[in-house]
C-alpha cells in the first residue's frame, strides 16, 4: 500500500511541484538540518544545477561521463578541485558533497553554475566539446576579481 501512496505523491508533485519542494526541505529537517535559510540555497542551489544540466541536454551532452567532466570543470573553477577530491578533504565518503556544504560554497558553487548556464545559452554552444570552453570563462572569472 506504501508503494500506491508513494506514486500518488509523486503524482500530485508533478502537478504541484511546490509540494515537492516542501517534501525536500521536510527530508533535510529530518535528516538533522535546521538552519532554512541553508535549506533554501541548498533547493536553489540544486535547482540551477537542473537548469544548467537541462541546457546541456538540449546542447547535445548525452553520456553520462560527459556531465560528469564538465561538472568536475565547474567544480576546479569554483573550488580548484573536483568533486572527487573535494569529498576526500571533507572526509566524505557517499554522503552527497552539496549537503555538507557551508553557506559560501554553496553560493560559489550557484554562481559558477549560473555563470555557466548563461555563457553556454549566450555563445550558442553545441556538444561537449563546445560546451567545456564556457567553463574556462567561469575559471576566467574566478581568477581576475574585479576585472571583469
Amino acid at each position: 500500500m506504501a508503494c500506491k501512496s508513494g506514486v500518488s505523491q509523486r503524482i500530485q508533485e508533478i502537478e504541484n511541484p511546490e509540494l515537492a519542494t516542501q517534501r525536500t526541505r521536510t527530508l533535510y529537517k529530518a535528516k538533522g538540518y535546521t538552519d532554512d535559510d541553508w535549506i533554501e540555497k541548498c533547493l536553489r542551489g540544486i535547482s540551477i544545477c537542473d537548469e544548467l544540466t537541462d541546457q546541456w541536454q538540449k546542447r547535445d551532452v548525452k553520456e553520462q561521463r560527459e556531465y560528469e567532466i564538465l561538472t568536475a570543470e565547474i567544480s576546479k573553477a569554483a573550488f580548484g578541485m573536483t568533486p572527487s577530491l573535494y569529498k576526500k578533504y571533507k572526509d566524505l565518503k557517499k554522503e552527497n558533497l552539496r549537503d555538507h556544504f557551508t553557506d559560501l560554497e554553496l553560493i560559489f558553487s550557484m554562481l559558477s553554475e549560473a555563470s555557466t548556464k548563461e555563457i553556454t545559452i549566450n555563445k550558442r554552444v553545441q556538444g561537449f566539446l563546445e560546451n567545456k570552453k564556457p567553463l574556462l570563462r567561469v575559471e576566467l572569472l574566478r581568477a581576475m576579481p574585479g576585472e571583469n
